[in-house]
């Protein structure tokens, strides 16, 4: 597996956006593009960021960034999703059953899992508390919906928040 366990990564050039894909799993096929945001919840998401008590600091530097995902297929033919970092640069995720990776985000330890079932793509995220606060959990999916558009469903302590991608040509 070549993705780079969440560590920013991956240049946009970088994978196979094409044909092979439908030939190796053709459910890759809906995700294999590059996404550009077109809507959020962002009254859902600050919620769901007050609620994981992330500082204010931080809560105005996620809302500077602008979400873009790409999915591209490794070597190995294994999905790879691509999230834009804070940093610029962009993190990557093998969508593998178990396939995980660790992190330090904002100097707190993070840890992210994935998983694959009928389409959607699980990532379970946990950052570690600071010793005053329990560690938070929160469950991120993505899926292709009936419209053809990425949904990115993030979900916290029983809030949802959803953000919209549509495809870039």
């Amino acid at each position: 597996a070549s993705a780079s366990n969440g560590a920013a990564g991956g240049s946009e050039d970088e994978g196979s956006f094409g044909a092979a894909a439908e030939a190796m799993r053709p459910e890759f096929t809906a995700f294999l593009r590059k996404w550009e945001f077109r809507a959020l919840e962002s009254d859902k998401e600050a919620a769901t960021l007050k609620a994981q008590n992330v500082p204010l600091l931080v809560r105005k530097m996620i809302k500077r960034i602008t979400p873009r995902r790409q999915f591209v297929l490794d070597e190995g033919g294994s999905l790879v999703m691509r999230v834009k970092a804070v940093s610029g640069g962009w993190n990557e995720f093998l969508c593998v059953d178990g396939w995980s990776t660790h992190s330090t985000l904002f100097g707190y330890a993070a840890s992210s899992s994935m998983s694959w079932k009928e389409g959607v793509i699980q990532t379970v995220n946990t950052v570690a508390g600071d010793g005053k606060t329990p560690p938070r959990v929160t469950t991120s999916l993505h899926y292709v919906d009936d419209n053809g558009e990425l949904v990115n469903e993030s979900i916290y302590n029983g809030i949802s928040a959803k953000t919209w991608f549509t495809a870039v040509a």
